[in-house]
């Protein structure tokens, strides 16, 4: 005789704690949390049922009743379940048609004002990444729900938690504070699938998509090598308080040195300086005063015995103002150095009637970026709690000689 229709949800439910409670990677309060959002999601606790007891939920699940406890009460504060009569909780009513939008789209939390910057961004700069996510989105036949999270705040976040949109894309520029690094958290602790744009990435149970800066800066000294370039130097900035290199400067770094180490070639100090590239000169004026700072931060490497024939700048904007700088040397000294740059924006730079381009960049491919992103994001399950596949995935940039003739 098969078990009655009750009996039968219970073994299945039961089975489900089992498997939840065998996962690795995910805290144990993560845990309860993603078993309650499956066990609605797939019907197996339905509209103003009695959600197990936390004994039970303790037991099956093998967590401590404070770890219970903690996780029903998010579920309350989230809206997925209600609490009355002391400590009985019952599945809260959905808001179908609401719920079904939200299904089909996918959060962008950003900094940046997407729509009104679009028709001037060029596919150099970063913003680009976040257009081409959008755009990938709309392909995919899902909508892009801009947030900016210095304006949501905690309450908005519940918010989107418990409304559970398709996913989250989360970009570089706005996870420079504890608040959004607390935002990512939160929302993949509760099985929102999320992709952030990040080339170096340190944060569990997310998906992070970047560029190869190691390979960016590999290729880019072995195109000086090639020219028979053998004392490079790095000229670096530091981060915008002065204070650090940037993470992804090590990969940097870690490509330069690699080529260098294949050619049994010497690894030059790398000069680093600070406020050379924060903003665009207005004037001739401005840059020039860029030149002179840049000249004092040179010269010592050029009084040397074994002075450097190649200089490679963190980014384009640098490399016209060391291209200018050389000159205060002497012609001779300007037109035996290489000068390369990076990020591939040179063309647009005011500096272009000042001082000659680099010889080479590199192009980041961001829209690239931006379509992965999205790649990854339609892979990953809505619900996944599975923090052991997260990984990062870089992009290989490309190598971009620059024309004598520019």
């Amino acid at each position: 005789m098969a078990p009655p229709r009750y009996a039968r949800k219970m073994l299945k439910t039961m089975n489900q704690m089992e498997t939840v409670a065998s996962e690795k990677g995910a805290s144990p309060r993560g845990r309860v949390v993603s078993w309650l959002r499956s066990a609605i999601d797939d019907g197996q606790l339905c509209d103003g049922e009695i959600v197990p007891s936390e004994r039970r939920l303790c037991k099956m699940l093998e967590v401590s009743r404070p770890t219970v406890r903690a996780a029903l009460a998010s579920a309350v504060d989230m809206g997925w379940i209600e609490q009355s009569n002391g400590r009985l909780r019952r599945v809260a009513p959905k808001a179908p048609a609401f719920s079904s939008i939200l299904a089909q789209s996918v959060a962008i939390i950003t900094k940046r004002e997407l729509m009104a910057d679009a028709p001037n961004v060029q596919p150099t700069e970063s913003l680009f990444i976040q257009l081409s996510a959008l755009r990938a989105l709309a392909g995919a036949g899902l909508h892009g729900l801009v947030i900016h999270p210095n304006q949501v705040g905690e309450q908005g976040l519940e918010s989107l938690v418990r409304e559970r949109p398709r996913g989250v894309l989360a970009f570089n520029t706005s996870l420079d504070g504890r608040l959004d690094a607390a935002a990512i958290e939160r929302l993949t602790s509760a099985g929102v699938p999320t992709v952030v744009s990040a080339d170096v990435w340190q944060g569990e149970g997310v998906d992070a998509v970047g560029s190869d800066h190691e390979a960016g800066a590999y290729a880019l000294t072995r195109f000086l090598l090639q020219r028979g370039r053998r004392r490079v130097l790095r000229f670096w900035e530091l981060s915008a308080d002065g204070t650090h290199r940037e993470a992804w400067l090590g990969r940097r770094d870690a490509g330069y040195k690699r080529a260098l180490r294949e050619a049994n070639l010497p690894i030059l100090p790398a000069i680093e300086f600070h406020e050379l590239s924060n903003t665009i000169p207005q004037s001739r004026e401005e840059f020039e005063s860029k030149v002179r700072m840049a000249a004092g931060y040179l010269i010592e490497a050029f009084h040397k015995s074994e002075p450097p024939d190649a200089i490679m700048c963190i980014t384009d904007s640098v490399a016209y103002v060391v291209a200018k700088a050389l000159q205060l040397f002497g012609e001779d000294v300007a037109r035996s150095i290489d000068v390369v740059g990076y990020d591939n924006y040179w063309p647009h730079r005011p500096e272009r009637q000042w001082a000659p381009p680099p010889l080479a960049s590199v192009d980041k491919r961001n829209g690239e970026i931006g379509r992965e992103m999205v790649r990854v994001l339609l892979e990953t399950p809505p619900q996944s709690a599975d923090e052991t596949t997260r990984t990062l995935r870089l992009i290989k940039p490309d190598l971009i000689e620059i024309p004598s003739s520019f």
